[in-house]
C-alpha cells in the first residue's frame, strides 16, 4: 500500500524525502507528479540517509570484481568516464535500492504505464582532475536505435558523492522532453543530440545545474536532454544510476548479449530495505562491458 506525504515541495522541480520509519511505500505527491510531467525530472533531497549512504559506498569500494567490470569512454579531450555496467538487479544491499519502493516504486508512479523492469544499473566515476564530460543527449536517442518503439524509459540517479558545477556534475534542459526525439550522432564514440537544435532548446527553456549531495537522487524522463562536465575539482564524482523500462517495451530490445533472456517486472522491496542489509559484499553479476571499450 502506497502512503502519501513522504515528500515536501521546495521548489519548481525540487523535493525532501521525510523518512518515516511506519511509511514504507512513499506515494509521490501530485506536485511531483504534475512537476515530473511539466520538466521531465524532479530532485528528491535525502532519499537515502548518511547510513545507507555509507553502506553502498562501502559496498561498491569492497568490491574487486566489481572494480574488474570498469571500462571507460572517452571525452573529445582524451578524458576518461568510467562505469559499470549491469542488466539483473540482484538480492544485494544494490539489489535493494533498485527494487527499492522510493526507487523503483516511484519511479513507476511518476511514468504512469505500469509495470517496469530495470532496464540496466550502473556507477559512473569521475576522477579528480581528469574525469570526462559527457555531451548533450537523451537517452531514448541511444534506446531508439535498439528498437524501443517507445520512450517509456526513466532514470534514478543517486549521488554517491556530492556532485555538482565544478566535479562534472549534471546538467539538464527543463522541459526538453517536451520536444520529443532529437537526431544523434557520433562523436568520439559518445552518442550526441544534433547540437544546433539544442543551442535552440537552451536558449528557449534554459539549462538547470543538478547539484547532489550523497543520498539526493533526480528522477528523470529518456526525452530530457542532459550533459555533465569535466571534473575539475580534487574530488572524485560517483553516481549511481538505475534505468527502469516499460514491459510493454521489453521484447524490442536487442542490445544485450543475453537478449533472448526472460524480463520480469521488478519484485519491489519496502522503502527501509537498504537499512536492514548488514551483508556488504556484493553478489556475481553478468556485468556487461561494451566491446571497444577503452
Amino acid at each position: 500500500m502506497y502512503l502519501k506525504d513522504n515528500f515536501t515541495k521546495e521548489s519548481d522541480f525540487d523535493f525532501r524525502f521525510n523518512h518515516n520509519d511506519t511509511e514504507m511505500w512513499p506515494e509521490p505527491t501530485t506536485e511531483m507528479l504534475d512537476s515530473f510531467d511539466q520538466n521531465g525530472f524532479v530532485i528528491v533531497r535525502d532519499l537515502f540517509s548518511p547510513i545507507e549512504m555509507e553502506k553502498m559506498v562501502k559496498s561498491i569500494e569492497g568490491s574487486n570484481e566489481f572494480e574488474k567490470a570498469n571500462f571507460a569512454e572517452r571525452d573529445v579531450h582524451n578524458r576518461k568516464i568510467v562505469q559499470s555496467n549491469w542488466n539483473v538487479p540482484g538480492e544485494d544491499i544494490l539489489g535493494m535500492v533498485a527494487r527499492n519502493a522510493k526507487v523503483a516504486g516511484v519511479a513507476e508512479q511518476l511514468m504512469g504505464h505500469g509495470d517496469m523492469y530495470m532496464y540496466t544499473g550502473k556507477v559512473t566515476m569521475k576522477k579528480p582532475k581528469i574525469g570526462g564530460e559527457i555531451v548533450w543527449h537523451q537517452d531514448y536517442g541511444y534506446y531508439y536505435n535498439n528498437h524501443a518503439l517507445f520512450p517509456d524509459f526513466i532514470n534514478v540517479l543517486i549521488g554517491l558523492t556530492k556532485s555538482d558545477h565544478e566535479n562534472g556534475g549534471l546538467q539538464v534542459i527543463k522541459g526538453s522532453h517536451h520536444c520529443g526525439r532529437i537526431d544523434h550522432g557520433k562523436l568520439v564514440g559518445q552518442t550526441h543530440a544534433d547540437l544546433d537544435r539544442v543551442n535552440l532548446i537552451l536558449k528557449a527553456q534554459g539549462l538547470v545545474e543538478v547539484n547532489l549531495r550523497p543520498g539526493d537522487a533526480i528522477f528523470f524522463h529518456c526525452n530530457l536532454l542532459h550533459r555533465s562536465g569535466v571534473n575539475n575539482s580534487d574530488h572524485r564524482r560517483w553516481n549511481l544510476i538505475f534505468t527502469f523500462n516499460t514491459m510493454r517495451n521489453y521484447h524490442y530490445r536487442v542490445d544485450r548479449k543475453n537478449g533472448d533472456m526472460k524480463i520480469e517486472a521488478i519484485d519491489k522491496v519496502p522503502a527501509d530495505a537498504v537499512k536492514k542489509v548488514h551483508n556488504l559484499k556484493l553478489q556475481y553479476r553478468d556485468y556487461h562491458v561494451p566491446d571497444g571499450s577503452m
